[in-house]
């Protein structure tokens, strides 16, 4: 921390089998850096301290005015899982609960679960519908609902045909109706 907080100001070290305060800073950069997420990583390329990614996490990251907490949370129902992984769908929702929990403002797994049931796509209502069902009377823990989304997911794979190509043409032969006593004139 006293590399993030400036207590200790840059220097080196005269003894030589000491890491200089720069190879410090730069071991504990490399640390952060190998921790970030893909989404928070581009932020920090480019910058040369600990200090500086530090103070730009924290001030992205972990902004507790209540604009930002509201902005976090009015991006829950907007969410849709669209093409995209059972798994990153359900990524997007941790980000956010962890962001609202870094901010002081947690979700409960009951709120968190209704904003991921519901918004998923109508292919899923039957599951959804289960799902609520079980929770009157039982506890469903997040961790238990992306396991029955994983699977789910799987199954809705399994059971979708295979496309038609768009270049198949259907070939149909046909021929003329003619009743049996019409008569054929030549």
């Amino acid at each position: 921390m006293h590399h993030v907080d400036d207590s200790i100001p840059p220097s080196s070290s005269d003894d030589s089998t000491k890491p200089t305060w720069f190879e410090k800073d730069q071991l504990l950069l490399s640390g952060i850096n190998a921790t970030l997420s893909d989404s928070a990583l581009p932020y920090i390329i480019g910058l040369t301290s600990i200090k500086q990614a530090w103070d730009l996490l924290n001030n992205r990251y972990a902004s507790t005015a209540p604009a930002y907490v509201m902005s976090l949370k009015q991006l829950l129902p907007r969410l849709k899982k669209g093409t995209q992984s059972m798994v990153d769908y359900l990524q997007q929702f941790k980000v956010i609960s962890d962001q609202l929990t870094a901010c002081g403002s947690p979700l409960s797994e009951d709120d968190l679960l209704i904003h991921i049931l519901d918004s998923l796509p109508p292919s899923y209502r039957q599951l959804c519908s289960s799902v609520r069902i079980y929770a009157r009377t039982s506890t469903l823990s997040i961790e238990e609902l992306h396991t029955l989304l994983i699977c789910e997911d799987l199954s809705l794979i399994e059971d979708t045909p295979p496309a038609v190509s768009a270049q198949s043409t259907a070939l149909v032969a046909s021929k003329p109706f003619r009743p049996n006593n019409s008569r054929q004139f030549s």
